[in-house]
């Protein structure tokens, strides 16, 4: 239950950091 919680909340961290680095990327370009 626990183990699912934290895989569940590092999915979406890792998600955020994707969306962050997309929009940086455009600003850049």
């Amino acid at each position: 239950y626990g183990a699912a919680i934290l895989r569940v909340h590092d999915v979406s961290e890792t998600r955020d950091a994707m969306i962050v680095m997309q929009t940086l990327t455009q600003g850049m370009q």
